[in-house]
């Protein structure tokens, strides 16, 4: 992990006081993040990170869009 990265929990925080709307959820990694918000609630995902990270959620994205 980037030791300047904010971890999920603090950012979930972050924005739950800013958007009372929203739900939040943190997952532990992209495909429980796609499988949980997108997949199973059919709900738009929202994932923060660089494009390195973006790359890899398409490539779960994909890879789990083959499975169904």
């Amino acid at each position: 992990p980037n030791p300047r990265a904010l971890p999920g929990e603090e950012l979930g925080k972050v924005i739950a006081k800013k958007r009372k709307d929203l739900p939040i959820i943190i997952c532990k990694d992209l495909k429980e993040a796609l499988e949980k918000g997108y997949f199973k609630e059919k709900e738009d995902t929202l994932a923060f990170g660089s494009l390195y990270y973006i790359g890899r959620l398409r490539k779960e994205f994909l890879l789990l869009t083959d499975e169904k």
